[in-house]
């Protein structure tokens, strides 16, 4: 375990926050192609609707992050907290960091009045899978197809 702090990212760290977004994609083999600016506008903008929290140490600094978004299930009016993307650089994985920013997450939504959390991982993640399972978290049964269109 690495001693380490979770705070909520704040708009100076926008270009480490992005950093991150970039490296969470390449490390699944994408390429991000959000600009700083959408990034500003996703996380900090009035009504953005994200929220990020960062991991860090006194030596290494920023060394990993969580980005949420809220759901809403309107058939029930229950609202669920989604963590969208969570990383952590190498060199500092398997050292509880991801399991801090997932329970940090966990508080977010339970401070919202959400009824639920949810966190999605590659199928073949399997050192994902068997941690957010370790931490409590069942896993969701598929919902079924969806359907996309770009606009």
């Amino acid at each position: 375990m690495i001693p380490h702090t979770i705070r909520p990212c704040r708009q100076s760290d926008l270009p480490q926050l992005h950093a991150l977004i970039k490296a969470l994609s390449a490390y699944h083999g994408d390429v991000a192609t959000v600009t700083l600016q959408e990034t500003q506008a996703l996380f900090f903008d009035r009504g953005a609707p994200a929220r990020a929290f960062l991991a860090e140490t006194t030596t290494a600094g920023v060394i990993g992050y969580a980005a949420v978004v809220e759901r809403v299930r309107l058939h029930t009016g229950e609202r669920a907290l989604d963590v969208q993307q969570l990383y952590v650089r190498e060199g500092f994985r398997s050292q509880g960091v991801g399991r801090s920013l997932v329970a940090t997450a966990v508080a977010e939504g339970r401070a919202r009045g959400c009824a639920g959390l949810s966190i999605g991982t590659h199928p073949n993640n399997r050192g994902a899978q068997a941690a957010y399972r370790a931490m409590g978290l069942d896993e969701a049964a598929p919902i079924g197809p969806r359907f996309r269109l770009a606009l």
